[in-house]
């Protein structure tokens, strides 16, 4: 299990913390869709925006690409 925690105005939409069965931030992304839809959206409308991602694990930092 991993615990995802999210930020900002996707924390508030789509809460603020996942305990999730992923691997990688693109099945992380996947998950949380399944559990909230919507949250695909709010992310690629975040992204248009602007918006710089941060995804970071105990062996790897992440960018708006790998999300």
């Amino acid at each position: 299990m991993v615990e995802v925690h999210l930020h900002g105005t996707l924390a508030k939409e789509f809460g603020k913390v996942w305990n999730l069965d992923i691997r990688t931030p693109h099945e992380a992304v996947a998950a949380i869709e399944c559990g909230r839809r919507g949250f695909k959206a709010a992310i690629n409308k975040l992204d248009r925006a602007g918006m710089v991602f941060r995804v970071r694990s105990k062996t790897h930092d992440y960018d708006n690409t790998d999300v």
